[in-house]
């Protein structure tokens, strides 16, 4: 319910420890909800920079590009979010639907 709180709070957890992944997801869907796409972007790249096993940063990443218009950056995205996901994780099936690898159900 406080977003600017949140984002500074998560800002100095990153400057204490600049490798902590889940700092840079939160802030892209902050950025996401406040419709701030570019910093969102760069959220889940550094995400993506600094855990490149992490799929939740290629799902924002695919997100991200979706609301920017970017089909075909989103579906490369969302391809090793699908890759990188295992079997069972909660937007792997989401991730593959999006990328045409798969997902689809009966």
């Amino acid at each position: 319910g406080q977003p600017e709180k949140a984002v500074g709070l998560i800002q100095e957890a990153i400057r204490a420890n600049p490798e902590f992944c889940q700092g840079y997801r939160n802030l892209g869907l902050i950025h996401v909800e406040q419709g701030q796409l570019e910093q969102a972007k760069n959220s889940f790249e550094k995400m993506a920079t600094k855990c490149p096993d992490a799929p939740e940063a290629q799902h924002g990443l695919g997100q991200v590009a979706l609301k920017q218009g970017r089909a075909e950056d989103a579906k490369k995205a969302f391809a090793k979010c699908f890759s990188l996901a295992k079997e069972g994780a909660a937007f792997r099936e989401e991730c593959g639907k999006l990328s045409g690898l798969g997902g689809g159900g009966p």
